[in-house]
């Protein structure tokens, strides 16, 4: 074998034996780690999609957050600093405002004293408007002070069946502190707007009221006339009136007009009972 014929082998052995060693080395060992390393890339792209999603409901939880932490320290209890019955007095006119207004009549009854504490005892009695007069007993119990209402009693005023007003009158038990319990005691006082149901005490049904104002009855009228933004209306007594939408009329008010079918619509509110009454004009 000639000396040229050799170094060729040579060199060809030595060529296939780094073109092997260098596939070998891709594949073994450098394959390994890319496959690792797009495992943990795909890990990280999951985890910043679910950081982002934590990110993006982050105001709404904050909000959250600080309704419920304002909540919690209202609720948080304390007994009232003193024994002097205006200071019960002061607490219940300061929350009696806005969607608590009432009218309120306070008196105070009798003081019982325990080892820590005390409570005094007063009777409260008024009217308003049923959701005024709910919201004043939540706020009531809902503040600071720790009071306790106790024989609670609500019921209609009969007088003013529409305006939803009733009577009330209960115990409150207010409890003061007689040897400094708490290092702080209730200064700031809530007063907030709940969310009431409907009213149990205001009937479903009522008596219709006589047409003292002597408005427009709608069924004992005929129609005469219509335009674009008024109607012509004679009346039950014989008299034409001129209507506009939202304008009064016996048990209800104007609500539409239709000036194509030349016909008007009315509400009417029957005691609790609700009705459309439709007039067209006659020919």
């Amino acid at each position: 074998m000639s000396y040229a014929i050799r170094n060729t082998l040579i060199l060809l052995i030595v060529l296939g034996l780094m073109g092997g060693g260098s596939w070998a080395y891709l594949h073994y060992v450098q394959e390994s780690k890319i496959d690792e390393l797009n495992k943990k890339l795909t890990a990280k792209q999951q985890d910043l999609k679910t950081k982002n999603q934590i990110a993006n409901q982050y105001p709404k939880v904050q909000e959250k957050f600080q309704q419920a932490q304002k909540l919690y320290n209202n609720m948080d209890k304390v007994l009232i600093s003193t024994r002097n019955p205006n200071r019960i007095f002061y607490f219940l006119n300061e929350i009696n405002r806005g969607k608590s207004s009432i009218v309120m009549n306070y008196t105070f009854r009798d003081s019982t004293i325990n080892d820590q504490y005390g409570i005094l005892t007063s009777g409260i009695e008024g009217s308003g408007n049923y959701r005024m007069v709910n919201n004043y007993l939540r706020n009531i119990e809902y503040n600071k002070p720790l009071n306790k209402i106790v024989n609670l009693n609500i019921s209609p005023k009969s007088d003013t069946p529409e305006k939803r007003d009733v009577n009330f009158d209960f115990v409150l038990k207010s409890y003061y502190d007689r040897a400094s319990i708490f290092e702080q005691h209730a200064n700031r006082l809530s007063n907030q707007a709940f969310t009431i149901a409907y009213n149990p005490f205001f009937p479903l049904l009522r008596q219709i009221q006589p047409n003292e104002d002597n408005l427009p009855d709608v069924e004992s009228s005929s129609l005469t006339g219509v335009s674009k933004k008024a109607v012509f209306l004679l009346d039950q007594n014989g008299n034409l009136q001129t209507l506009k939408v939202g304008d009064e009329v016996y048990l209800g008010k104007l609500t539409h007009i239709n000036l194509e079918d030349r016909s008007a619509t009315f509400s009417l509110n029957k005691g609790g009972i609700l009705e459309k009454v439709t007039l067209e004009v006659e020919q």
